[in-house]
């Protein structure tokens, strides 16, 4: 029988992350760092995702990675 907690992260896979995370903000989310910044910070990871982990898994050509939630951490 699966635990609480496992029924609930399974639950959350069922969903859409970006909507999962969205209704558990009662507000606007405030951010620290500026648009730009997080704009070149979120390219910087996908580069380092399509680097890493896609040449791992030896993706064919033309396969995109999606970056699903962002999240800032202060």
């Amino acid at each position: 029988m699966p635990t609480r907690s496992e029924s609930h992260i399974r639950h959350i896979h069922n969903l859409d992350i970006l909507d999962f995370l969205r209704a558990q903000c009662a507000g606007e989310m405030p951010s620290v760092l500026s648009d730009e910044t997080l704009t070149a910070l979120r390219k910087k990871v996908e580069a380092h995702i399509k680097a890493t982990y896609l040449k791992a898994v030896q993706a064919p050509a033309g396969v995109k990675s999606v970056l699903k939630a962002w999240m800032e951490l202060n």
